[in-house]
């Protein structure tokens, strides 16, 4: 890592924007003397502006101001070596304060970040204009999401066609897209922030896959000519770095710096103007270092191409002169050789009249030992001779034969495999010799990837795995099916399963409106990981987190309540400045009439934001869920106690009926004729009246002849007590799990919300209210359905449109798959829809079905009648 010498200071640069953004500024950094300069105003060199990322400090572009030096991140040493090299050449750190904001987050925050760099830009260009020869334009470095601000202002300047921007240094920046778009102010953003103009250099460095944030992939910038590596191909780093190590890697440091010292102009004293050298300057550096410098128009290259009609002259004298007078019709090589004889130490050449750059090489010569045998393996062959493509099965657990003997003799064969892309993928590659030509014989096996940059051959070892492109991730969703009754979560996850035919009509409609659809976020690739490990996995993890989420909100119901109850009265007390008790009391006349935080958060929502009004509706209506929990396992309780009750003396009954009747069978036949007259009397007294005890004996008589079903009860007109309890319980089993589904779509709107929350919160001293507020649309909706939903009993069973409600429920998983993996400020609005059209479904006035549908009790009674009826059509 990095370090400074000596204490860091920071100069504030005020300009008139400064009154507009009071919170974020403008720094000149500073170490030592170099402060008081600053101080001054007093900047004689080239400007650099750091940019910082989500929830970053301006501290950190010290780093790079503290590495100037190319040797250590001491900018006293950078000096001294400055004043050593006797070059006034060197950089001017400055660094903006975004107040640590969320800019990842919240997009509108990026905006605003934006015109304060453009104004900064412009202010630090205005400090160079008393000099003569000054600076025209900077040199940014962002991190992370200040990447992306730098190139969108870039592309702001392009607009206005100023000329403000050299070079562009990203750091771990998702210059392709972000890993995640919070709301629609970050996807435009993103939209338009590419830059075109090719007189700029773009320079983008990942952290590698140490980076859990920004995958390496997203910081891929696609303009042609822009340098995209990877921190650890970065020649002489070698190292990997996370998303904020990348600040401080002495190595990566150290690499940029030497490149930016290297782009100079001698002439100007300014970075070149010149694109492509300076493009070159980066990629030496970053990518090809071999140790030596570029210079400014320079022609040097690595590859030589020596012309093999020339004469190789081997002259051993320690001096001579080589003098052509007529010219030369051919080329001559020289070759001089040094030795580490003590007279063989310097050597000098003058060269007189030769137009020729690159005239002078210098190569060891290794001369193989006497004693050691010598083999060379002659193999000529065409250039595609010795090649094959291997096709990969998918998966097997038996040897497959790619090629069964190579041709004769044949010192390389080249085996291509296309398919092999996937991290999960192995194989194992048997080599078997068929006859060899000696005891011991050399082979060798080399693994060539074409994802380096070094492009030489793996020994049987693979680094990286083929870069993911755009469809690399994937995402599972599933939704809860609704009925007549509302379903148990653990039984309704299931109900996802039986969706497949969704993928029959989405395969077919998007043959017709493709044209027409917008491209998805994701497209399916159907890889080996995707087809036989990811999905599963994928599966698995679902189905487990819909169950975990489920009984971890079941628990909650019950082991939270008194410990969110006493939170949320100690808060309300201290921000209300009111007794706990009184607060007590507070929370109960709310439960009673809870229209009253429904009104209270849509004053919230224009007075705060949408998201701090949603965060207040979910805390009180799990206060209602805990209540309605309560209530519900108290019928339950009730409910299965009577119900016990009634089967001991159903079961008691039973066995004094069956005493009876083994004692007077006689007695039994007589009562059956009796009986029988009374049958068509047990109909009028079943429609209107009560039966009297003679017909129940009779019926029960009946039931037990004709050996019934034994548990079947007498259809009665009035409802029994049993049937009314049990309608009690499936009323409170409705409420709490439609209530419990409502809940969650709450919960997951909030959440979606909370980097609004977030923001708002930050920027509270700033403002009481958050501008731009993308969390506004949510928070009214819920609110104004809140009025309906904590104030009316619902939910209704016999209303219509409730099985087109469930197919629009259904649709929305594909859309939600396709268009809400990256963008999940969609599924925010998604969830919203959802939400204001239940609730307008269920409070809408004239979408009653017209007849209240009977409960399975009436259903069953129902059945028992027509038993009844078919018996006593048997006995008749």
């Amino acid at each position: 890592m990095t370090y400074m010498f000596e204490f860091p200071q920071y100069v504030k640069i005020s300009q008139p924007i400064d009154t507009y953004y009071r919170k974020y500024s403008l720094y000149a950094y500073g170490e030592g003397r170099m402060t008081e300069k600053a101080r001054n105003m007093d900047f004689t060199g080239i400007p650099v502006v750091f940019i910082p990322g989500n929830a970053g400090s301006y501290q950190q572009g010290t780093t790079y101001s503290a590495a100037a030096n190319t040797i250590r991140s001491l900018s006293s040493v950078a000096l001294r070596k400055a004043l050593n090299s006797r070059s006034s050449d060197h950089f001017d750190y400055y660094t903006i304060d975004f107040n640590s904001e969320l800019s990842a987050l919240y997009g509108p925050i990026l905006f605003e970040q934006l015109q304060y760099v453009l104004k900064s830009i412009e202010r630090v260009l205005e400090l160079y204009k008393h000099q003569r020869n000054g600076p025209k334009q900077v040199v940014l470095i962002g991190h992370s999401v200040g990447g992306i601000v730098a190139r969108k202002a870039i592309a702001s300047l392009t607009k206005e066609n100023k000329q403000l921007v050299s070079v562009l240094i990203t750091l771990a920046s998702p210059l392709l897209r972000s890993p995640v778009y919070f709301d629609r102010q970050s996807s435009a953003f993103y939209a338009s922030s590419s830059v075109d103009q090719n007189d700029i250099t773009v320079v983008s460095i990942a952290g590698g896959y140490s980076d859990l944030l920004v995958p390496s992939y997203l910081s891929v910038d696609g303009r042609n000519g822009s340098i995209n590596v990877v921190s650890t191909n970065v020649a002489r780093c070698w190292v990997e770095s996370n998303h904020v190590q990348i600040l401080w890697c002495k190595q990566l440091v150290l690499a940029i710096n030497r490149a930016l010292f290297n782009c100079i102009d001698r002439n100007t004293h300014q970075v070149s103007t010149n694109s492509s050298f300076v493009t070159n300057v980066f990629r030496h550096h970053l990518v090809h270092n071999s140790g030596t410098m570029h210079h400014i128009g320079s022609n040097k290259s690595l590859l030589v191409k020596i012309d093999y009609t020339g004469e190789w002259i081997e002259d051993i004298r320690k001096q001579y002169t080589a003098d052509f007078k007529t010219g030369l019709k051919q080329p001559l090589w020289y070759m001089v050789g040094l030795t580490l004889q003590p007279g063989y130490k310097m050597l000098s050449i003058l060269a007189i009249n030769l137009e020729v750059t690159d005239w002078l090489f210098a190569c060891n010569a290794a001369f193989p030992n006497k004693a050691s045998r010598v083999t060379f393996h002659v193999d000529t062959y065409g250039a595609h001779e010795r090649e094959m493509r291997a096709v990969l099965p998918k998966m097997s657990l038996k040897r497959h034969t790619i090629i069964s003997e190579t041709p004769h003799r044949a010192v390389i064969f080249n085996i291509f495999f296309s398919e092999l892309e996937d991290p999960l993928q192995v194989y194992q590659l048997y080599l078997e010799p068929i006859q060899c030509s000696a005891e011991h014989h050399h082979a060798t096996i080399s693994l060539i990837t074409g994802c380096e940059s070094s492009n030489k051959p793996l020994l049987l070892r693979l680094q990286h795995a083929k870069p993911p492109g755009a469809a690399d991730a994937k995402n599972q969703i599933k939704e809860l099916g609704e009925s007549n009754r509302i379903p148990i979560f653990f039984v309704a996850s299931w109900d996802g399963l039986n969706t497949l035919w969704i993928v029959v009509l989405t395969a077919a409609g998007s043959l017709v409106f493709k044209d027409l659809m917008p491209e998805p976020e994701f497209k399916i690739s159907f890889s080996y990981v995707y087809s036989y490990v990811a999905m599963l996995v994928l599966l698995i993890v679902s189905f487990s987190a819909v169950f975990l989420l489920a009984a971890a909100y079941s628990i909650s119901l019950f082991a939270l309540e008194s410990t969110v109850h006493k939170f949320a009265l100690k808060l309300l007390a201290k921000s209300a400045t009111l007794t706990v008790r009184f607060s007590d009391y507070f929370m109960s006349f709310l439960h009673k009439v809870p229209f009253i935080v429904a009104a209270a958060q849509l004053v919230l929502c224009f007075s705060t934001c949408g998201a701090v009004a949603l965060c207040v509706g979910l805390v009180f209506y799990f206060f209602k869920l805990t209540q309605m929990s309560q209530n519900y396992v108290e019928q339950m309780t009730w409910y299965l106690l009577k119900n016990l009750s009634r089967r001991i003396q159903v079961w008691c009954s039973k066995r004094l009926q069956n005493a009876t009747t083994d004692n007077d069978d006689e007695e039994v036949e007589t009562d059956q004729n009796d009986c029988l007259d009374n049958i068509n009397s047990y109909k009028e007294a079943s429609e209107g009246s009560v039966q009297s005890g003679a017909s129940i004996n009779c019926l029960e008589l009946t039931e037990t002849v004709l050996r019934g079903n034994s548990s079947s009860k007498m259809p009665l007109a009035t409802e029994t007590p049993a049937e009314s309890s049990f309608n009690s319980l499936a009323q409170s089993h409705n409420n709490i799990f439609f209530h419990s589904s409502m809940f969650f779509i709450w919960v997951f709107v909030t959440v979606l919300n909370i980097p609004a929350a977030l923001a708002w919160a930050h920027n509270f001293k700033y403002s009481k209210s958050l501008s731009p507020d993308e969390s506004l649309i949510a928070g009214l909706v819920f609110s104004i359905g809140a009025l309906f939903l904590w104030q009316i009993d619902l939910p209704r069973t016999n209303r219509k449109f409730t099985i087109p409600l469930r197919f629009i429920i259904i649709g929305l998983i594909p859309i939600s798959f396709l268009y809400c993996s990256v963008s999940v400020y969609r599924l925010n609005y998604m969830l919203t829809f959802l939400f204001a059209l239940v609730i307008i479904q269920q409070i809408a006035p004239n979408l009653e079905t017209g007849s209240d549908e009977s409960p399975p009790e009436r259903r069953a009674s129902q059945v028992d009648q027509d038993k009844y009826e078919e018996a006593k059509t048997k006995m008749d």
